[in-house]
């Protein structure tokens, strides 16, 4: 246990490669559990402690604000997996032959959606978001947030392979990220449209970080993905639908 312990800072970087999980002995899965649980431990704190500082940079308003916004993004950001990356990543681990094809029919229908979600988003802010031109503004910048969704849903790839370090390791790095963001504005004061900015700005750089360790550590093969679209749909949509409407009560709950 204390030598899987010591290699796990050798390991968080490392991408793998097609075929390892099904290679993977009880040590990996056991350290790839460990890493997954390390990451929670460390994000979950961070996002109590940044919740509580935009809190308190905005006013009650302002902050209820920001909260709409997020969860009326968030109903459309749910629109562009439909249950696409759970059947990818178990085919990529299933079929590390075709692992390329499949990242390349995930990227391929996550960003298509992404696109048209975006679309809807933004005609749908000044019909349903109730608020004010800056509401609308906010949400009009974090619809942004949705096109980065196809980023993230690369970080498969390593799930696939069980190398959840280097995925997460962005999560993290996302989490100390905003909480710089957090206590600047803090100290010198900003509303619901600069926390916005801030926060696509923030995706952007996480999304570019995550591009460009899909395309050291793995191939996309987009041509070959668009072959895959149709047996993808078919598998995923029954099994997305359930978890679009949970989460989508989820965004309205909040």
């Amino acid at each position: 246990m204390l030598a899987s312990l010591r290699e796990l800072p050798r390991r968080l970087p490392h991408g793998g490669a097609a075929g390892d999980a099904g290679a993977a002995g009880g040590r990996h899965i056991a350290s790839n559990v460990v890493v997954q649980l390390i990451a929670r431990g460390i994000s979950m704190p961070i996002s109590i402690v940044t919740v509580s500082l935009a809190a308190r940079t905005l006013d009650p308003d302002g902050f209820g604000v920001w909260t709409a916004v997020g969860a009326f993004v968030g109903i459309f950001a749910v629109l562009t997996d439909l249950g696409f990356t759970t059947v990818a990543m178990q085919k990529m681990a299933a079929e590390p032959e075709r692992e390329s094809a499949w990242l390349g029919a995930l990227a391929g229908a996550r960003m298509a959606l992404s696109l048209v979600a975006l679309a809807v988003c933004a005609v749908a802010i000044p019909l349903f978001l109730d608020g004010d031109g800056q509401a609308h503004l906010a949400a009009w910048v974090m619809s942004l947030t949705i096109l980065a969704t196809g980023a993230n849903a690369l970080m498969a790839v390593f799930n696939s392979r069980l190398r959840a370090g280097l995925a997460l390791s962005f999560s993290v790095l996302q989490s100390f990220i905003w909480l710089g963001v957090c206590v600047v504005f803090y100290v010198v004061g900003a509303d619901v449209v600069d926390f916005a900015i801030a926060y696509v700005a923030m995706l952007c750089v996480i999304a570019g970080l995550q591009i460009r360790a899909t395309r050291r550590h793995a191939h996309i093969a987009w041509r070959a993905g668009r072959a895959l679209w149709g047996e993808m749909f078919k598998i995923a949509l029954p099994l997305g639908n359930a978890s679009v409407l949970i989460s989508v009560y989820y965004q309205i709950d909040a």
